[in-house]
């Protein structure tokens, strides 16, 4: 299991220095640090937390967030009022950040302070199953019945109880697979016979739904049976009864026997020698 590496940066701001002998107070925020949870894809406007600050020499205040991390275009993702109520300007999607680390400036014209402020996302179930275009599988002739062939993981990338699927063969019914609905295990539950009348299928359209959200997803599974050398040779047909005449010369053939092995693999299991 993967382990996320978070490194926390701390910078202290030394207070700014005013001008006007009037106006030596710098704005002092009620906290040093600030932390809001939001559920992605929350309207635009949503209200996320409120900060405040005052400012013993000059009442008038003004706010701004003047950096977002993740830092790529991301300050466009905030906006704070007049009065310090900070809310988004856009959704916000889990799967692009699942956190913004916020730093949030007071200045009354003059002096100015900073605070951190901690926006967390918390996850929504919008993402469908996601599989693998296709999947490509060997499976012996001869493994037992109940035989796990193939797992089918789902990588959605939600997250807890929003990560969902329930996994069914799409149209096929009477072959010699199974899948489990929950975890996407495929099992045999038939012996597989590669010689018999009713071939096993060489491949298999699997279905992933979340019926939740209603999204689904689709993949092919390729088989590719490794023959089993089950059967023995035979000969055809089974006797013979050569004429020989009396005068037939040494070396000369006598007759041409037959023999063939049903199992389909004609370059070993199937291949047929005489001694």
């Amino acid at each position: 299991q993967k382990q996320a590496n978070l490194t926390v940066v701390i910078t202290a701001y030394a207070p700014s220095k005013s001008s006007n002998p009037l106006n030596t107070q710098s704005p002092l925020f009620q906290q040093s640090h600030y932390e809001s949870k939001t559920l992605e894809n929350a309207l635009s406007g949503t209200v996320l937390v409120t900060v405040s600050a005052t400012d013993g020499d000059s009442p008038s205040l003004s706010y701004s967030i003047i950096d977002v991390i993740p830092s790529s275009g991301n300050i466009t993702l905030f906006g704070i009022s007049s009065n310090g109520v900070i809310s988004t300007k856009r959704e916000l999607d889990r799967e692009v950040s699942a956190v913004y680390f916020l730093t949030v400036q007071a200045s009354d014209t003059e002096l100015l302070s900073r605070c951190s402020v901690t926006v967390v996302v918390d996850d929504e179930n919008d993402n469908g199953p996601v599989l693998l275009p296709s999947y490509d599988v060997d499976v012996d002739e001869n493994v037992p019945v109940g035989t796990r062939v193939l797992t089918l993981h789902n990588a959605d990338p939600d997250v807890g109880a929003n990560v969902r699927a329930m996994f069914r063969f799409d149209g096929l019914t009477r072959i010699p697979f199974s899948i489990d609905a929950t975890h996407g295990y495929i099992y045999t539950t038939k012996l597989l016979d590669l010689e018999g009348t009713v071939k096993p299928p060489t491949s298999i359209t699997v279905v992933a739904e979340d019926s939740v959200i209603s999204k689904v997803t689709r993949t092919t599974v390729n088989i590719r049976y490794i023959d089993a050398n089950d059967h023995p040779p035979t000969f055809q047909p089974v006797s013979y009864q050569p004429t020989i005449p009396e005068d037939f010369a040494p070396g000369r053939s006598i007759l041409t026997l037959s023999a063939d092995d049903a199992d389909v693999d004609k370059t070993s299991n199937g291949r047929v020698t005489f001694d």
